[in-house]
């Protein structure tokens, strides 16, 4: 019984997300394409035409997999994050929740993250569709791009749930965007490999597990140390939004 009741609580909320969602689809959906396009056609083809890389591998068929891990992370973080300040400030449904159902705090969490996760895998997919018509190739394995969509959806929901839980303003939410999520999109070598940063730095940048999940969805390293990596991750940004939501949430 109590696993029924937390099946149900998980879904009420992850249904009313998928439904706003799918409200918005026409606008979710160009800022899927749109983004990632434009870093496809500025950079991968302007810029990507002067860039010799080292291997046989050309500059598009290195870049897309960064592009999709990439704004796999910005699109999921800054989704939920807006959402979940809406929900709390705004509509205050969040104190609907845990004061009338009441929904425990890993109940809420996880029907939040079931809506980034899918928003992750259709922004993957609304990518994917130009570029297979363009190239007649994905130029990754969709198995582990699936993988890791879910992965870095997990993580970055998790990481935008604890961002719209923690902060009351707006503003408070494009600083994080601007000082953390946007650096770490650029520096986790999604348009240059990361062997060119010097060898302190590039170990940093390897321990953000963005670095890992492009990496591994383009061939480089230990994949089944990449997997487990970003799942540890998500795992402890799961458990670090819970803990935050309780605090903040429950009284």
């Amino acid at each position: 019984m109590k696993m029924i009741r937390a099946l149900r609580a998980i879904t009420i909320t992850f249904e009313r997300e998928l439904y706003d969602f799918y409200k918005n689809l026409f606008h979710y959906s160009l800022r899927s394409l749109l983004t990632p396009t434009l870093y496809l056609l500025v950079i991968g083809i302007g810029l990507g035409s002067m860039v010799h890389m080292s291997d046989d591998v050309s500059y598009i068929q290195f870049l897309i997999p960064g592009i999709l891990m990439m704004t796999t992370a910005q699109v999921t973080h800054l989704h939920l994050g807006f959402e979940v300040l809406a929900a709390r400030t705004y509509e205050k449904y969040l104190e609907l929740l845990t004061m009338v159902a009441p929904i425990r705090p890993y109940e809420a969490v996880i029907g939040y993250i079931l809506t980034g996760v899918m928003i992750a895998i259709f922004n993957v997919i609304i990518f994917l569709i130009p570029i297979y018509i363009f190239f007649r190739t994905t130029f990754v394995s969709l198995p582990l791009l699936l993988v890791f969509t879910v992965c870095l959806g997990i993580l970055f929901s998790a990481t935008g749930f604890s961002a719209g839980i923690y902060f009351d303003d707006p503003h408070h939410m494009s600083i994080v965007n601007s000082l953390v999520i946007t650096p770490l999109s650029f520096l986790c070598g999604v348009f240059f490999p990361l062997d060119l940063y010097p060898e302190q730095i590039r170990l940093l940048v390897e321990l953000v597990p963005l670095t890992q999940a492009i990496e591994g969805l383009r061939g480089n390293g230990i994949l089944l140390f990449q997997v487990g990596y970003v799942w540890l991750t998500a795992i402890i940004a799961v458990i670090l939004a819970i803990v935050i939501f309780k605090r903040k949430m429950i009284i």
